[in-house]
């Protein structure tokens, strides 16, 4: 909310004692802000001017703050705002949407974008962690509304964002604890159908969940034992297959496979299902929802599996971190950004370097000439 004051300059806030500025200049100061934390201030020789312009400025302000359209509820422009959403991959719109109608779009019903302050957002964040969310879904939850927020400013929604300074629950990064090969083995035994070969492909490659269930046929060289990694599936709807983009620009890749993967491939690339899909139902695509129930089928049988199929991915990355391969090539293989997001995961599966550093320095060399 706009406000202004005026500021006697020649007298101190008793009125009665002269400041160091009595007599100097003009004496009358008027202080308006706009309520977002932008404030102007000028000087009159007449209190009265002053008022005035604290006057003007705040009608001002009430008829366009700083070129600001009417307000409008914060409903009706996450709707305008979703709508122009295009670039988004159709798994993340299926996120953003579940998260905006079960908890942003809750703790803002009532209210106009221009009524949601700092205090307003911040409660909100501090109410779904109080409902039990986990500290990274509600950091999602608030990069969702952050991007509205900033957004709404672009478009002269509102002055300026209020997602400032806000406080979110702290985030403890579970250490990963990957899968044994007896383990892997044991999960195959209880899968079914396509699931077999998906999860043994998925061992070997450590593509994510999305993106072996969306290899082609001509994603595929047996010859050379070479997946090309170009598109995942995109849908969340069996009757409807699409695939889609990959997650980010480095997850575009080739990587290599062994013999024993080749030959799990070849009788999938002779009969493939609907779009050339290598792994399928009867021809139906693999959706997320037909991965995770037939995961917690299994899982019933072994409690120990975890929490999804990237826990499979996990038993990759620490086979090839087993065997020597640097942060850079597993970063490559896994489709990483770079080896420090890799690290972020895995530093603590490569081997520690002070027994190696203690031993190539110990004095018994040394010893041994003296």
């Amino acid at each position: 909310m706009a406000t202004g004051r005026i500021n006697d300059t020649w007298l101190l806030k008793d009125r009665k004692t002269r400041s160091k500025r009595y007599g100097i200049g003009k004496r009358w100061q008027a202080v308006w802000t706009d309520g977002h934390g932008h404030e102007e201030k000028k000087s009159f020789e007449l209190k009265d001017a002053a008022k005035a312009w604290i006057d003007n400025k705040t009608a001002s302000n009430l008829r366009d703050p700083r070129g600001i359209k009417p307000d409008i509820p914060f409903l009706a422009y996450y709707e305008e705002w979703r709508a122009n959403q295009i670039h988004q991959r159709a798994n993340s719109l299926s996120t953003l949407d579940s998260h905006v109608k079960n908890w942003i779009l809750p703790a803002f019903k009532d209210r106009t974008i221009q009524k949601i302050g700092r205090q307003e957002v911040q409660g909100a964040v501090t109410w779904w962690d109080a409902k039990g969310n986990a500290a990274s879904t509600v950091a999602l939850m608030y990069t969702y509304l952050r991007g509205i927020m900033s957004d709404a400013v672009f478009d002269k929604r509102i002055a300026e964002t209020p997602c400032v300074r806000i406080r979110l629950p702290e985030q403890v990064r579970a250490t990963v604890q990957p899968m044994t090969l007896d383990q892997i083995q044991a999960m195959h035994r209880q899968m079914r159908g396509p699931w077999r070969d998906g999860l043994m492909l998925a061992a070997a490659s450590g593509l994510r969940p999305g993106e072996w269930r969306g290899l082609t046929v001509d994603s595929v060289d047996l010859q050379l034992g070479l997946l090309r990694i170009t598109h995942q599936v995109a849908t969340h709807a069996v009757s409807a297959p699409k695939l889609g983009p990959l997650k980010t620009p480095f997850s575009y890749r080739e990587i290599g496979i062994g013999p024993e993967a080749v030959e799990i491939l070849r009788p999938l690339v002779e009969a493939p299902g609907v779009l050339g899909l290598l792994f399928h139902d009867g021809g139906t695509i693999l959706t997320a929802a037909r991965a995770a129930r037939e995961w917690s089928r299994v899982r019933k049988v072994l409690p120990w599996m975890g929490s999804g199929w990237h826990q499979v991915r996990h038993f990759h990355a620490s086979r090839l971190i087993a065997g020597g391969a640097s942060p850079v090539a597993v970063a490559h293989r896994l489709g990483h950004k770079d080896a420090t997001e890799t690290l972020r995961t895995y530093s603590h599966l490569w081997p520690d370097d002070d027994a190696k550093m203690a031993a190539m320095s110990d004095v018994g060399d040394l010893l041994s000439e003296v």
